[in-house]
Formats: structure tokens, sequence, C-alpha cells
């Protein structure tokens, strides 16, 4: 591992860097500025989608082999995105990124 810094060795990088403790309280106060800009929300939209077909893409096999029916994008929407769910695990975190960015045509959206 690497070392570890000192206090004042950290914050004089901080303040090396234009670091200032509270210079942007009065901007980060306000509420609701940017809120919900289409952009994002079509990007984390469509981030959620390949997540859901990651996700169908992994637990088809599964089902074949137990005999049940493949599960539907909607079923697998309720179970990887509906409310009280469990955040995946790094492992499955790290998956999902590999294969977002190998269906990415070389930019995350």
């Amino acid at each position: 591992m690497g070392r570890k810094h000192d206090f004042e060795e950290l914050l004089a990088r901080a303040k090396t860097q234009g670091y200032q403790r509270g210079a942007h309280t009065a901007e980060d106060e306000v509420r609701d500025r940017h809120k919900h800009v289409q952009k994002v929300q079509k990007d984390q939209n469509a981030a959620l989608d390949r997540y859901v077909l990651w996700y169908l893409d992994g637990v088809q096999d599964d089902y074949a082999r137990r005999g049940l029916p493949a599960p539907t994008e909607a079923m697998a929407r309720e179970h990887c995105l509906g409310k009280g769910v469990d955040a995946p695990d790094l492992v499955a975190v790290k998956d999902f990124i590999r294969f977002h960015t190998a269906t990415s045509c070389g930019r995350i959206p």
C-alpha cells in the first residue's frame, strides 16, 4: 500500500490545488438547481435498460436449467430495480461495467 500522508501535507496539497473550505456553500445550498436535466435522465435510463438486459442474460440459463419459463424484461426490471432491492455486489457491478463498456461503441453515454 502507499504511504500515509500526514495531515499537514494533505492540507497543503488541497490549498495548492485551490481548495477553499466553504467556497461553494451558497451554490451548493440551492435546492433543485439543474434538477432532472433531460439528458442525464435519458442517459441514466439507457444505462438501467442495459443493466436489465445484462441481468436477463445472466439468469436465462439458470431458469432453463431449473425448467422454469424465462423471465420477462418486466420481471427482471422489478427484480433489479424495484423498491427495496439490495444493491448488487462489487463483482456484479464490475462485470456490468465491462459489459456496458463492451456494448457502448467506444463511449459510455
